[in-house]
């Protein structure tokens, strides 16, 4: 899938810590069920939530919200400002202008499979 320009370190990570992620989802309020008769082999390695990919996304909003998050819905990122290797602020166009937003994480969260590190790339004009 990557063409061989995969990061190691971090796919073992995220294979090493996968078991959380249950846990996590049930505490911003997803509601996991048992998988579909006829498709019990999957249970062992796939997570089934009420709602399907809707429910899940609406549990993280609000779970989002009460923790005092912004979300911006119909946004795009126009430009990062990244000091050295430190992100500091982003450009973002909203429907109502433009606004900086400025945090101590970025999580960019857009796009398919890869698209966002190719985005992610394409701003910084560097390997990422």
């Amino acid at each position: 899938m990557t063409g061989g320009d995969t990061d190691l370190d971090l796919a073992r990570l995220v294979i090493e810590r996968s078991y959380e992620i249950p846990e996590f989802m049930v505490k911003h309020g997803v509601k996991l069920q048992k998988a579909y008769s006829g498709t019990p082999h999957l249970s062992r390695t796939n997570a089934f939530f009420l709602g399907g990919g809707r429910g899940l996304l609406n549990s993280y909003y609000r779970s989002a919200e009460e923790l005092g998050i912004d979300i911006l819905y119909s946004s795009s990122v126009e430009d990062l400002l990244v000091s050295g290797d430190t992100f500091e602020k982003a450009v973002i166009a909203t429907p109502r202008g433009r606004v900086l937003v400025g945090g101590k994480t970025l999580v960019a969260a857009s796009g398919g499979f890869r698209g966002q590190y190719r985005v992610a790339q394409e701003i910084l004009g560097r390997s990422c």
